[in-house]
């Protein structure tokens, strides 16, 4: 039973910690052949303990004007890349440490996550270029304004200034930022 048990937990920590029904469906359709009954035990998991417990309601937290009520009132976005990995060459007998890029197949090295507040929806777009951004950001928001019939009414970014041309031209849609 104990190695049963650690299996379990094994796969919840594999599965990103979702729910135990979530890694009931898991067992079922990948046929690992867990106890269906150890599965409905809940095991004492630090990391789910944690995650739970600093969670506040953003209610609690936001003032509730800047609060999505609707869809698709408010989007945030971020660009994340390029994407790299760290490791060390040896040239003239020496070690030096460098950043390589690491493209997917089609050449992309940087990827735009946007999401909208209210139901959650994430979009990714993967970009070969920070470049293509604004492209990428403005065709979403007009994707969510026609398919809703609403506008977006806010967009917000982490100010980091990737996107900062994006936000000068996203006022186009009386979008505020």
């Amino acid at each position: 039973m104990g190695n049963e048990h650690s299996e379990i937990t094994r796969w919840h920590a594999r599965i990103g910690h979702q729910s135990h029904r979530i890694l009931e469906e898991i067992n079922k359709s990948l046929r690992l052949h867990m106890d269906t009954n150890l599965l409905k035990c809940k095991p004492d998991c630090m990391t789910c303990a944690d995650a739970k417990a600093t969670r506040s309601p953003i209610s609690k937290v936001a003032d509730s004007q800047y609060k999505a009520i609707d869809m698709p009132d408010v989007m945030h976005g971020d660009l994340v890349g390029p994407v790299t990995i760290r490791t060390s060459i040896e040239k003239d007998g020496k070690k030096i440490k460098c950043k390589i890029n690491c493209p997917t197949f089609d050449g992309f090295l940087h990827a735009l996550i946007m999401t909208e507040e209210f139901t959650h929806c994430v979009f990714v777009v993967l970009l070969k270029t920070k470049d293509e951004a604004t492209d990428a950001v403005m065709k979403i928001i007009r994707n969510v304004q026609n398919k809703t019939g609403r506008k977006v009414l806010r967009f917000q970014t982490d100010g980091a200034g990737e996107l900062s041309k994006t936000q000068r031209l996203i006022q186009h849609f009386d979008v505020n930022m």
